[in-house]
């Protein structure tokens, strides 16, 4: 089975360095143990870091635009009363030696 990275890392057998998308193993076949390590949270980040390919496609965004829902109105700053928006204290400047 092949598995794509979802978190770059390199490999503490191999030294092979895995980016996002990549397949895993590069080459070969992998340990069983190994890719249980790699694919839940018990390795040494303590994050999944492979997952099965066809877990990957079903995740895949649809191409389709999705709309976004319409909110209510936010308050933008320019909104904002001067009520608010409390003064600044006066610095004080040191005089110089």
């Amino acid at each position: 089975m092949e598995y794509v990275v979802i978190r770059s890392f390199t490999d503490k057998a191999t030294q092979q360095h895995y980016a996002v998308g990549d397949r895993y193993p590069h080459r070969g076949f992998a340990n069983k143990e190994r890719v249980e390590e790699l694919s839940t949270v018990n390795n040494r980040r303590g994050v999944i870091l492979i997952e099965a390919k066809s877990e990957k496609k079903a995740e895949k965004p649809s191409k389709k635009p999705v709309e976004a829902p319409v909110e209510a109105e936010v308050e933008t700053t320019a909104e904002v009363s001067e009520e608010a928006v409390e003064p600044k204290p006066e610095r004080k400047t040191r005089k110089k030696k």
